[in-house]
């Protein structure tokens, strides 16, 4: 005879119920717990994070290409108007 046979025999009667209390209190079956949250998968997590790191890198450099072309529109702006001064200064 099996051991699980002979373990059926000595269980007997006994309820399903007070067999599964027993079970869950040594430590043989977990208890099932409700979780409220939706599983989330990590490479999806991980997918979206690289997209907003992606976007957040392309509008720092944007920005600093426009600082770096603004400040040479200015210093050439800057030239052109003082040029055109030293133009206006030498004609009176």
């Amino acid at each position: 005879m099996y051991k699980s046979e002979r373990m059926m025999k000595a269980i007997g009667d006994i309820s399903d119920d007070k067999i599964e209390k027993a079970s869950r209190a040594l430590g043989y079956q977990k208890e099932r717990r409700q979780t409220s949250r939706i599983p989330i998968r990590m490479g999806r997590v991980l997918s979206i994070a690289a997209v907003v790191a992606l976007i957040l890198a392309l509008g720092v450099t944007a920005y600093a290409v426009y600082i770096h072309w603004s400040r040479g529109m200015e210093q050439q702006f800057l030239r052109g108007f003082c040029a055109m001064n030293s133009r206006k200064k030498r004609r009176k």
